[in-house]
């Protein structure tokens, strides 16, 4: 969401984008993470005005962070408790929900009707001007900060990236199709939304479930036929990562190992994080 700056106020308005005040400095650090399954946001809002921290300190104002990404209609808006998150505050969503351009902006809107408020660091405009903010009013707004999230296949990016996890609403047991960029897993309808509830979460544990059987039979499957798969973006990303393990490639060596030996080395690990990650999730329950 991108505020019009030439939007008129009939009140001042704390923003690095107006001269409301003498000192516009509101503003937010904002980074944006993610991986096959996540999106991670780390917000800290920066902000020095005293009388607005007084609006927020007395819960006269809310600190919000609207997120939104046209690309998948996504609009959500998050409060952010800005005496307990100023240092940062931390939003994840699922993946699937955001793609391409992610737009991230704070504002700052008043819970009540504020009446004659006071402030050093207004502009000298106002100055003898009764000054007071309605109900629900925007009265602060950081510029609009932009991401873009990928979701094409990276050749030098991890081997989970090559896998997307999807539902099929008429299955009754995991299919899936290695067709295009990615390796598509299909997942029936219940066991998919049991997936999605527990987004984020034992992630290493999913990996082992769900993408290492099925890497073990795309395996097979290059075994075969190599040939038909060179082209594919995924087939260059596994052979990468085998590479990694100080190997030549898909040679002959490579025909000769197991499958299961292979695919557990390819995802690294993934049979000791999956049990620690089990073990551990127990034991917090």
């Amino acid at each position: 969401m991108k505020i019009k700056q030439n939007r008129i106020y009939p009140y001042p308005v704390y923003s690095e984008l107006t001269n409301d005040y003498n000192n516009n400095d509101f503003a937010a650090e904002i980074e944006l993470e993610y991986d096959s399954e996540l999106a991670t946001i780390n917000i800290t809002p920066i902000l020095s005005n005293e009388a607005i921290i007084e609006l927020l300190e007395n819960d006269y104002a809310d600190l919000y962070c609207h997120i939104e990404c046209s690309s998948t209609k996504y609009r959500e808006l998050f409060d952010v408790d800005y005496i307990k998150d100023k240092n940062c505050y931390q939003i994840q969503i699922p993946l699937y929900k955001l793609n391409d351009t992610v737009e991230i902006v704070c504002v700052i809107v008043t819970k009540t009707a504020i009446n004659d408020f006071h402030s050093s660091n207004l502009n000298a405009i106002y100055e003898g001007e009764t000054i007071s903010f309605p109900k629900y009013a925007t009265i602060g707004y950081t510029s609009t900060t932009e991401f873009v999230i990928t979701k094409r296949i990276d050749i030098n990016g991890d081997v989970p990236s090559i896998f997307a996890i999807n539902k099929d609403e008429s299955a009754n047991k995991i299919t899936y199709d290695y067709a295009n960029d990615q390796i598509v897993i299909f997942l029936p309808a219940n066991e998919y939304q049991i997936y999605y509830d527990y987004i984020g979460q034992g992630t290493r544990v999913k990996q082992m479930m769900i993408n290492l059987p099925v890497l073990i039979d795309v395996i097979n499957h290059i075994k075969k036929d190599k040939a038909s798969f060179e082209d594919r973006p995924w087939y260059t990303v596994l052979e990468a990562a085998y590479i990694k393990k100080g190997f030549d490639g898909f040679d002959d060596n490579f025909m000769a190992k197991d499958s299961v030996e292979l695919s557990q080395m390819i995802l690294g690990d993934i049979s000791k994080d999956a049990f620690i990650e089990f073990d551990k999730m127990n034991r917090e329950r």
